[in-house]
C-alpha cells in the first residue's frame, strides 16, 4: 500500500514536460505558446480554404506539393480562414495554431499569406513543424527594397525572384527607380525616343504586378525629376535647364518651360494607369545646391522669375522647383494615388511648400529636415537613411557600406542617420543620429536602397547575393518582433539560413 502511494506522490511532484520553444524563424514571431510534439506534412495533407483564399491556398499547396480542397477539414490538413479577432493583428497579422491540423486565421488575406510563409519556414529542414500557437503582426506598414534599375538594368526574371524572396521574409514594398542619368529603363509609347535598351516593357510591368499581387508586394515606380534626367533629356536638349552663360545642364529639366511640363504630363498620363499600386515616386532630389550652396540658383535667373510671376515678390528659385513637384503631385492625386519624394528636395523655398499629402523617404542629414520635425508636421516618413540602408555598388562609396553586423546590432528602424558623418569624412565631430518614437504612427517603415553609382561594377547575381543577408536583417527589424538573439553571428543561422 505504501509503495503505490509513494509512486503517486512522485508522479504528482514530477515537473510537466515543457512546451516547444519559440521556433527560429526570420522574422521571429511576436508571440508563441509552445505545445508538445510536432505536425508533419503527409501525402494525404490538403490545404482547405474558402473561395476568397483560393489563390493563397493554391500557392501554399504548390510550395508543399499538396492538393487544395474546400471540404470539411480532417486531421493532418492545413486550414486557411478569414475572421480572426484582435485589432492588433491589423491588415497583415495572423494567428497560427499547430496541432493535429494547422489553422491559419487572419483579418485580411495578407495576414493569411504571411501565416503560410511562417508555416513554410517552420517546415524547412525535415517537413515537421512544432506544435503550438502563435499570434504575429508587423510593427511597420512598409518593409521594402529600392532598386536603381536606371543605371543598371535588372531583368524581369531577376526581379521576379526578388519578389519571391521578399515575400517569404514578409517584406512588402519594391521601389523601382526606373530613370537616372545613365539610363531610362521603362518602355514609353508616348516618348519612345527617350528609352534605353535593355528596358522593361509594359507587358513586363503587368507580369511583375501579377506576381507581386499574389505575394502581397506593392511596386512603387519612380521617375526621378526634375534632376537626374540626362538619359531622358538627351533627345530633348530644348528642355534642358540653361544657365545665365547659355550652358545647357544635361541632367536638369527646365521646370519653367510649358513644353517641359507637357513632356512630363505625357509620361505621367501613360504610366499612372499602368501601375496599380497606391504610390508614385517623383524623386525631386539633387537638382541644385547639391555640394556647394543655394547660390547655385543665382546661375538660373529664370527660376526666380517664374516663381515671382506666379507667387509674387519674395519667391525664390527653389519655389519654382517645388511648384513643379507639386504639379507632378496634382497629376498623381488625380489618378487616385499619392506622391513620394526624397527628403533632400524639400527645403529651400520661400513661399511654396511641398503638397501636404506627399510622403518622404528620408536618406541624408546635410540638407533634409530632421525626421522628427517632418513627423511633427504630419508627414508620413520612410527610413531610407544612408547608414545602414545604402548598398552602393562601384566607386569609393562601395567600400563605405555599414557592415551586416552593424546593421543588425546597432540599428533599428526609428534610428535615422545620413552619410555626412565622420564614419567616412574627416574634421567635424560626428553628429548624433536622429531618433524618433519607436511606435510613431506616421513612420511608414524602412527600406534597403541599392544604388548602382558605377554601372556594371557588380553583376545582378552578385547584387542578389550581397543584399540577401541585409534583407533578412531588414525583415526582422521592420517586423519588430522580439529578437531571438542580439548576436549577428547567431542570427545568421536562424531560419535555416546556414
Amino acid at each position: 500500500m505504501l509503495l503505490p502511494l509513494l509512486v503517486a506522490l512522485l508522479a504528482l511532484a514530477a515537473p510537466a514536460h515543457a512546451g516547444n520553444a519559440k521556433p527560429a524563424t526570420v522574422p521571429a514571431l511576436q508571440r508563441w505558446e509552445g505545445g508538445q510534439g510536432s505536425f508533419a506534412v503527409r501525402s494525404r495533407t490538403r490545404v482547405i480554404a474558402p473561395k476568397r483564399l483560393r489563390a493563397d491556398a493554391r500557392l501554399l499547396a504548390r510550395d508543399l506539393t499538396l492538393q487544395t480542397a474546400r471540404r470539411k477539414p480532417r486531421r493532418g490538413d492545413v486550414v486557411l480562414k478569414l475572421g480572426a479577432r484582435g485589432r492588433r493583428l491589423g491588415e497583415e497579422g495572423y494567428r497560427l495554431r499547430i496541432g493535429r491540423r494547422v489553422t491559419i486565421r487572419a483579418r485580411r488575406r495578407a495576414g493569411v499569406f504571411y501565416g503560410t510563409r511562417t508555416l513554410l519556414n517552420l517546415l524547412r529542414g525535415g517537413g515537421r513543424a512544432p506544435r503550438g500557437r502563435a499570434a504575429d503582426w508587423p510593427r511597420y506598414r512598409e518593409r521594402g527594397l529600392m532598386l536603381d534599375t536606371g543605371r543598371l538594368f535588372f531583368p524581369r526574371k531577376w526581379l521576379e525572384q526578388r519578389i519571391r524572396e521578399m515575400a517569404d521574409l514578409k517584406l512588402n514594398l519594391l521601389h523601382l527607380h526606373f530613370s537616372d542619368n545613365e539610363g531610362y529603363r521603362l518602355e514609353s509609347k508616348t516618348h519612345p525616343e527617350i528609352v534605353d535598351d535593355p528596358h522593361l516593357t509594359h507587358a513586363d510591368i503587368r507580369s511583375l504586378q501579377r506576381l507581386a499581387r499574389r505575394r502581397h508586394v506593392t511596386i512603387v515606380p519612380e521617375l526621378d525629376m526634375p534632376g537626374h534626367l540626362t538619359a531622358a533629356l538627351e533627345p530633348h536638349p530644348e528642355l534642358q535647364l540653361e544657365n545665365r552663360f547659355g550652358q545647357k545642364q544635361a541632367d536638369k529639366l527646365d521646370v519653367t518651360l510649358p513644353e517641359a511640363r507637357e513632356f512630363v504630363a505625357d509620361l505621367l498620363g501613360e504610366y499612372l494607369p499602368l501601375f496599380e499600386g497606391p504610390w508614385w515616386h517623383s524623386g525631386a532630389d539633387e537638382y541644385l545646391g547639391i555640394v556647394s550652396t543655394e547660390n547655385d540658383y543665382e546661375l538660373y535667373p529664370q527660376l526666380e522669375a517664374y516663381a515671382d510671376e506666379k507667387y509674387g515678390e519674395g519667391a525664390n528659385g527653389k519655389d519654382a522647383v517645388t511648384d513643379f513637384t507639386n504639379f507632378v503631385g496634382e497629376k498623381v492625386r488625380a489618378a487616385g494615388k499619392r506622391m513620394r519624394v526624397w527628403s533632400d528636395g524639400m527645403p529651400g523655398g520661400a513661399l511654396v511648400e511641398l503638397e501636404p499629402t506627399a510622403a518622404v523617404e528620408w536618406w541624408e542629414n546635410r540638407t533634409s529636415h530632421p525626421p522628427g520635425e517632418l513627423m511633427a508636421d504630419g508627414r508620413e516618413l520612410t527610413n531610407a537613411g544612408w547608414w545602414p540602408l545604402y548598398y552602393v555598388t562601384g566607386g569609393p562609396l562601395q567600400g563605405l557600406r555599414a557592415s551586416e553586423e552593424e546593421m543588425y546590432e546597432e540599428w533599428d528602424p526609428w534610428h535615422f542617420e545620413g552619410p555626412w558623418t565622420t564614419r567616412w569624412l574627416t574634421g567635424d565631430p560626428e553628429p548624433e543620429p536622429f531618433l524618433v518614437p519607436e511606435d510613431a504612427e506616421n513612420q511608414l517603415g524602412a527600406q534597403l536602397n541599392v544604388w548602382n553609382d558605377v554601372p556594371h561594377a557588380m553583376t545582378v547575381e552578385e547584387i542578389a547575393e550581397g543584399i540577401a543577408p541585409r534583407l533578412r536583417i531588414l525583415a526582422q527589424k521592420t517586423w519588430g518582433s522580439p529578437q531571438l538573439t542580439d548576436d549577428y553571428e547567431e542570427f545568421k543561422t536562424l531560419g535555416g539560413a546556414e
